[in-house]
């Protein structure tokens, strides 16, 4: 994922910790093993994949509005 699109989905999400922020943005952005994100940043491996999947959710929702006004916008006459 790219650095601009982590920024975006990351500011949907309920997640404020800069610990977990930059522990995700290592993960998703930089591809970083998930034991070497918790390590660095000093952040429990449980709580860091419960926000994982916060994150993940989040993902999901704007996937799903994206494809909902894809489908709107083609249905819509001109």
């Amino acid at each position: 994922m790219s650095d601009d699109e982590f920024w975006c989905l990351i500011e949907l999400t309920p997640i404020r910790s800069d610990n977990i922020i930059r522990a995700l943005h290592d993960y998703f952005v930089l591809n970083h093993p998930r034991i070497h994100c918790c390590n660095e940043h000093g952040v429990n491996n449980g709580y860091f994949g419960a926000c994982i999947g916060r994150f993940e959710h989040v993902i999901q929702v704007v996937n799903t509005l994206f494809n909902y006004y894809k489908m709107s916008k083609r249905e819509m006459p001109e």
